[in-house]
């Protein structure tokens, strides 16, 4: 969720820089396609080493 909030608030940054409201609005939904395929990557990751964690014992 954390990351989620990052890029919502990377999203509102760069609408405000380019003084442009609607930049946000165009951003978010790239900036959220990008935050759940790295969440989807942090979840394989864990699993992955949870697996390896398993296999050293």
């Amino acid at each position: 969720m954390e990351l989620h909030q990052a890029v919502t608030a990377l999203a509102a940054f760069f609408g405000s820089y380019l003084g442009q409201r609607h930049a946000a609005a165009a951003l978010a939904p790239a900036l959220d396609a990008l935050a759940r395929r790295v969440s989807r990557l942090e979840r394989y990751a864990a699993r992955v080493s949870r697996l390896l964690a398993r296999g050293a014992r």
